[in-house]
């Protein structure tokens, strides 16, 4: 068994972005699988299996417990499709990582999905076809209408790791993506529903997400893994502000877009 370390850091998907550093153990048997460790307080593991004709990326991970069932489970997804993301971009990167790549995924798929305890795990499956590093094209971002889901990569000096400051930076970003980028109010088919039905949902989502920016605040401010020399949990005070108030806008604009739509 040979171990290499690696150091990457990624704009991941979803905007979030963080610094990782991992361990690659190649593992004697099966062949074609590789083991990675991302240092950090998730104590993250990536397995890479090469098939023939998929990869199958298995994240094992501390999933996110603070939140409701649905929420810890969801947001720990996300998360872990990340590192998924991250990893394997890294372990078929060509070289040396430059400005202007990015890795590009289509057709995935995930299974076998758990969270127990704290104990999270999934498994994507991405077609060996379906992968490749290419240079960026303006006006070609990876979205839903092409099915491509994309990673620009860069390279960074050494030194850097996923801080906890980042881990709460990106869990952060994931909370308002699932509320507003693919929650279920950017949703076109809620503009279909029945006054009553609309401004009921409203109120449902509005009350959810900031009952969670509630408990992540008290995260931010209680948590012992941030460094108190540092101006950490000020800038993610900050960034907690910047999001609630970028989501006061969304919901705030949702009603005149519903009136647009029925007049339609």
């Amino acid at each position: 068994m040979r171990i290499v370390n690696c150091a990457i850091v990624a704009s991941i998907l979803l905007g979030a972005s963080g610094f990782l550093w991992c361990n690659q153990i190649v593992s004697a048997a099966p062949e074609n699988n590789v083991d990675y460790t991302v240092r950090g307080s998730r104590n993250v593991k990536v397995r890479i299996a090469k098939q023939t004709d998929f990869y199958n990326v298995t994240v094992s991970m501390i999933g996110v417990t603070v939140f409701d069932a649905a929420t810890n489970k969801s947001l720990s997804a996300l998360k872990a499709k990340q590192y998924a993301f991250a990893v394997l971009g890294k372990h078929l990167s060509p070289g040396n990582l430059k400005d202007g790549l990015r890795f590009t995924v289509r057709g995935l798929t995930s299974r076998n999905t758990s969270l127990t305890g704290s104990a999270f795990s999934t498994t994507f499956r991405i077609p060996l076809a379906g992968v490749k590093w290419e240079k960026v094209v303006a006006g070609k971002p990876g979205n839903a209408e092409t099915k491509i889901e994309a990673i620009p990569f860069t390279e960074v000096p050494k030194g850097n790791l996923l801080t906890r400051k980042t881990d709460l930076e990106e869990t952060l970003q994931l909370i308002f993506d699932f509320h507003v980028t693919n929650g279920v109010l950017s949703n076109n088919k809620v503009f279909d529903l029945k006054d009553e039905e609309f401004y009921e949902l409203l109120e449902v989502e509005e009350d959810k997400f900031y009952a969670i920016m509630a408990q992540f605040e008290e995260i931010v401010k209680t948590d012992k893994l941030l460094f108190d020399t540092t101006d950490d949990r000020k800038e993610l005070r900050e960034a907690i502000a910047n999001h609630k108030k970028a989501f006061g806008v969304f919901i705030d604009r949702l009603p005149n877009k519903y009136l647009e739509s029925s007049l339609k």
